[in-house]
């Protein structure tokens, strides 16, 4: 009878075990998920700032002082902000120079593309729309919780030549400002002509935008830009 009693025992834990080391198995699965969802949502940045710099010779008045602006806060928010930045360029061309993040040491790549955006660009022509939608291209792509965009910029669009001949490019008001929804933009150092296009292209869009002149700009602009946001 005894013998009997224990070799039911031994079928018992035999059947037992594996569903218990599976339920362990399958529990340890679930933390690991749940801790890496934790730590995803802990690295997601609540605030995305895509910051787009005039390098063309019509800014060069202004370009120095935006992109110092910039830099000022971009070395800030590295130790003390919480947003990740995402820094272009805008010519004729739109260059992206680089994605800085919060909680690190500026490393010498990024401290090269903040003085990228001081040095005048060569050539001539200004594609502001192009540039206005690679930025919100990039910022729609992130996941965080407000999304910014910075264009420094007199926002005059001005033709280039490429091969002997005259090319222009898209003006203000032909750009669909639609795909700018979800996104605060702040025009900085804007041409009084281009502020009167921008405001006149995006009344009744229900868009979250505000033009600053030149007059307008000092040095908290964009800290109150960036902690304030649009009422």
């Amino acid at each position: 009878m005894k013998k009997s009693n224990l070799s039911l025992s031994a079928r018992l834990l035999a059947l037992v075990m594996p569903v218990a080391t599976l339920g362990i198995a399958l529990s340890l699965s679930s933390c690991s998920e749940r801790d890496e969802y934790v730590e995803a949502k802990r690295n997601q940045p609540t605030l995305v700032v895509g910051a787009v710099v005039d390098i063309t010779g019509s800014f060069q008045p202004y370009q120095a002082p935006a992109a110092d602006l910039l830099q000022q806060f971009v070395l800030k928010n590295a130790t003390e902000g919480n947003a990740q930045v995402l820094l272009f360029s805008m010519a004729s061309q739109t260059h992206y120079l680089k994605q800085i993040t919060p909680g690190r040491f500026i490393s010498d790549e990024a401290m090269t593309a903040l003085e990228e955006a001081k040095k005048p660009g060569v050539g001539i022509g200004t594609d502001v729309v192009t540039a206005i939608e690679q930025a919100a291209t990039r910022l729609r792509e992130r996941d965080a919780n407000r999304k910014v965009l910075l264009v420094f910029s007199d926002a005059v669009v001005d033709a280039t030549k490429e091969n002997g001949k005259v090319k222009e490019f898209r003006r203000l008001s032909e750009m669909d400002w639609r795909q700018l929804q979800g996104i605060e933009v702040w025009f900085c150092y804007v041409d009084v002509q281009a502020k009167r296009e921008i405001l006149e292209a995006t009344k009744g869009l229900g868009l979250k935008v505000q033009v600053k002149e030149p007059a307008e700009m000092d040095s908290n602009t964009i800290e109150q830009i960036v902690e304030g946001g649009m009422k």
